[in-house]
Formats: structure tokens, C-alpha cells, sequence
């Protein structure tokens, strides 16, 4: 009985002693940090980081779920111009057919804007892929409830016949 007691009083010391260490270390690495930040250096990596190690502010939380609401072209910022319009306001009016240029795209949005679009022409979360005689491709980046992004391609057609 009384070896087991000298086990765990050997064992809880040991605890206690490397608890400490790790609290001593911890705050040395936090002065070093902070007095380099005043002195405007940067602190050096820490050598027991490993790619296979994580720190916890990288973690995610695991209290937050892990979907989230794509919130689309809302919130963004944009009011006007090519970057601005969303590949579910588009509508095609028209295909202008050039010899030198190639095909040029004639869209209107939601708010009745008409803007021209051109072969690689940045829309918002995608861009212009292919203009066709008769339709026009966009390539957009869509994001899921989980957070993947994939790429998805939209076929758009001219909604008036050409007279």
C-alpha cells in the first residue's frame, strides 16, 4: 500500500512539474511575442510546430455548424457594372456577330440595365466562357451549405426571336 502511495505522490509531482513548464514556456513565448510587436520585428516560428500540428485558433469551433447560408449576390458592395450582375439576373437580348472581336453579348439585368459582354468578361462569382449565335455560356463558382466550392456552367439563350 505504501509503495502505491509513493507511485501516485511520484506521478502527481511529475504532473504538476511539467504543467509548470508548459506555463513557464507559454509565457516566455508571449513576451517575446509582445516585445517584438513593440519593437516592430517579427518573433521567430516556433520550432515545435510541426505541418501535422494545428494551432487552436486554426481549429474550427465545433459550437458553430458547419452550414452556412450562402448568401449570394447579396451583401456584396455592387451596384453597377459587368462585375456586379449575378448569373440568375441575366437575361441575353442579343448576339452581336463582329468578324475581328468575335461574338458580342447584349444582357440586360433585373433593374432593365442593358450591358455588353465580351469572351472572358469578369461577372460576379464567375465569368463569360463562350458566346454563341445564339446563346451565351457563363462559368460560375457556387458554393454549397458546407462551404465546397464547384464550378458550374449556365447556358443562356436569346428570349426574343430575331426578326
Amino acid at each position: 500500500m505504501k509503495t502505491w502511495k509513493f507511485i501516485l505522490g511520484i506521478v502527481c509531482s511529475a504532473g504538476i512539474l511539467a504543467a509548470q513548464n508548459a506555463a513557464t514556456k507559454l509565457a516566455q513565448t508571449a513576451a517575446n511575442k509582445s516585445t517584438s510587436a513593440s519593437t516592430g520585428t517579427q518573433a521567430s516560428a516556433n520550432p515545435t510546430a510541426t505541418p501535422g500540428n494545428t494551432r487552436w485558433s486554426e481549429r474550427r469551433d465545433p459550437f458553430v455548424s458547419a452550414l452556412r447560408l450562402n448568401a449570394g449576390g447579396e451583401g456584396s458592395g455592387c451596384s453597377v457594372g459587368k462585375r456586379c450582375l449575378t448569373a440568375d439576373e441575366i437575361i441575353l437580348r442579343g448576339i452581336v456577330v463582329t468578324q475581328d472581336r468575335g461574338n458580342i453579348a447584349l444582357v440586360e439585368n433585373s433593374e432593365r440595365r442593358s450591358t455588353v459582354l465580351f469572351v472572358n468578361d469578369q461577372i460576379f462569382h464567375g465569368s463569360v466562357v463562350k458566346i454563341t449565335n445564339d446563346s451565351l455560356v457563363l462559368r460560375v463558382i457556387v458554393t454549397d451549405e458546407v462551404g465546397k466550392k464547384t464550378t458550374r456552367d449556365i447556358v443562356k439563350r436569346v428570349t426574343t426571336p430575331a426578326v
